[in-house]
């Protein structure tokens, strides 16, 4: 009785400790395949970096003779945005990953952009994975879009899931505060 006892204290705490879902980043059951939980659209800047310094992270540091900061804002910060000079949205390109975050000129997140095989959705899809798959997690309540390129999207209460795919293997998601296919 003692070691059933003994066992689960130890399985207790070793599940309080992993609490996966709790965490900032999530390892999924591939290996190498990530999600970043926790960052919602609309938040500022200042609380994506700090989230994304807490889970280690690191923005990739542009060029700014190669990408300037815009003259039309007297407070351009250079802390590793890119800036559209067309309508003074920026973004913010992850290091070592083909992973975007991308701010509307009000200066909130608007939009993730995911190309990379080692991140995925919440709920485990990445880059290389089949279609069918996005369809069992996701399920069939979506708009597809397949005039100029293919894309299944999701609506839920935060935003829209957007993903891409050629020759039913997914290429990129999205996860963004607006609609990217106008199916009226």
């Amino acid at each position: 009785m003692r070691k059933i006892f003994i066992c689960i204290i130890v399985l207790c705490l070793f599940m309080s400790g992993c609490g996966l879902h709790n965490t900032a980043l999530d390892p999924q059951g591939e290996p190498g395949a990530q999600f970043i939980d926790n960052i919602s659209l609309g938040i500022t800047p200042q609380q994506l970096l700090e989230h994304l310094s807490r889970i280690n992270f690191e923005v990739d540091m542009p060029d700014y003779e190669e990408f300037p900061l815009p003259e039309e804002i007297a407070d351009a910060v250079p802390d590793g945005r890119i800036y559209n000079m067309t309508d003074l949205s920026f973004y913010y390109k992850i290091k070592d990953y083909d992973l975007y975050f991308t701010f509307g000129n009000e200066g909130y997140l608007v939009s993730i952009h995911c190309q990379d095989e080692k991140i995925s959705t919440s709920k485990g899809l990445v880059v290389g994975d089949s279609l069918d798959k996005a369809k069992a997690l996701y399920g069939s309540d979506f708009e597809q879009n397949d005039e100029g390129f293919t894309v299944l999207q999701y609506k839920n209460n935060d935003g829209y899931l957007n993903v891409f795919y050629s020759e039913n293997v997914i290429t990129h998601w999205s996860f963004t505060k607006h609609p990217n296919i106008n199916n009226d």
